[in-house]
């Protein structure tokens, strides 16, 4: 069927000038899912005039866009698990600022989870059977905790007078990393065994945001050691050889490991507004990967490593986008309206 196509005018004299366009339509929905390019599954925040509300999108020949939650006074911090199947998210609850899980499901119920304090941030393990946290206690300071989903009671990795910075698991699950911005002993990244013993320090700077690569090898970071603006460095997961892989042009932030642990994406505002670049973890090989007058943020690695979904305010409003890993073929699958759609993940 796919050669007929290479041959227009045996086509059309077999099939018909109509039924011909009907079957060019017909495949185009079928290899990119019906929306301009490959199938996109994700979920997403829409801030609408009643209040935000958690879509989740699927891709596919079932492709259908529903809300998970509707109505809420704002969000923040929304990720899927990597196990799929669930997400979460922060937002204000009855007693402030709640963590909330939801299964992927059209219908399902919110669950909050129990915390020890008011929480900050969150990550996901890589299996998603565990979370850590940050949160603000009842004296004021800040603990770093993790917890498994099916035993809630939570083992402190830290605290300290300022928000732990998040980190991530190592890829086989035996240490968390994390960043402390204080002075001291309580100033850098370091890593520690998710059962809470057997700290180590790995840096010893205004450091923050730390994240292990896939391949558990390296372990990419924020920092400020070299001025006010942030830069993305690369070090091996003993702390050995940091490399500043963004340089120190502009202000660079919002960074994500490929899949292959080969390269990175941040956005990086050196050209005057928000885009988003890609480098390899040595710092070779750095490309702009948008290039416009609107600003780009939000950059989130496909399983795959073929594609990137983004943020971007190029409507106005701010929608998310897709593209390739190489930065070509960038266009909105967000729905078209006059709400602002962004925290994508998938």
């Amino acid at each position: 069927m796919l050669r007929l196509l290479e041959y227009p005018r045996l086509a059309a004299g077999l099939l018909g000038g109509g039924a011909l366009i009907a079957l060019i339509v017909i495949l185009v929905l079928v290899f990119t899912g019906g929306n301009g390019g490959p199938s996109v599954t994700y979920a997403y925040v829409s801030d609408e005039a009643a209040g935000a509300t958690v879509y989740f999108a699927t891709g596919g020949q079932d492709k259908k866009t529903f809300p998970l939650a509707a109505n809420l006074a704002g969000v923040s911090g929304l990720k899927r698990s990597p196990a799929g199947g669930e997400i979460a998210f922060l937002a204000p609850g009855p007693e402030g600022l709640t963590l909330y899980r939801v299964a992927e499901v059209e219908g399902a119920e919110l669950a909050m989870v129990e915390l020890p304090g008011e929480p900050v941030d969150f990550v996901w393990s890589p299996d998603g059977l565990s979370m850590g946290y940050t949160v603000r206690e009842s004296d004021g300071t800040f603990g770093l905790y993790v917890s498994a989903l099916d035993n809630p009671a939570p083992t402190l990795l830290a605290t300290s007078p300022r928000p732990p910075s998040l980190g991530s698991w190592s890829p086989d699950l035996q240490s968390f990393v994390y960043g402390l911005d204080g002075t001291g002993d309580d100033l850098g990244i370091f890593i520690k065994n998710p059962g809470g013993v057997n700290l180590i320090q790995l840096t010893t700077d205004a450091d923050f945001n730390p994240v292990w690569s896939p391949d558990g090898d390296k372990i990419a970071f924020g920092s400020k050691r070299t001025g006010e603006l942030g830069q993305v460095f690369v070090m091996n997961a003993d702390g050995s050889e940091p490399v500043n892989v963004s340089g120190d042009e502009g202000n660079n932030t919002e960074f994500s490991w490929s899949p292959d642990s080969r390269r990175l994406v941040f956005v990086s505002d050196r050209t005057g507004n928000l885009e988003i670049f890609s480098v390899r973890s040595s710092g070779n090989d750095l490309e702009q990967l948008t290039s416009n007058s609107a600003a780009e943020g939000e950059p989130r690695w496909s399983d795959d490593g073929t594609q990137i979904l983004f943020f971007s305010d190029a409507s106005g409003e701010g929608d998310i986008f897709v593209m390739n890993a190489d930065g070509s073929n960038q266009r909105r699958i967000s729905p078209s309206s006059s709400a602002r759609e962004h925290l994508a993940d998938w």
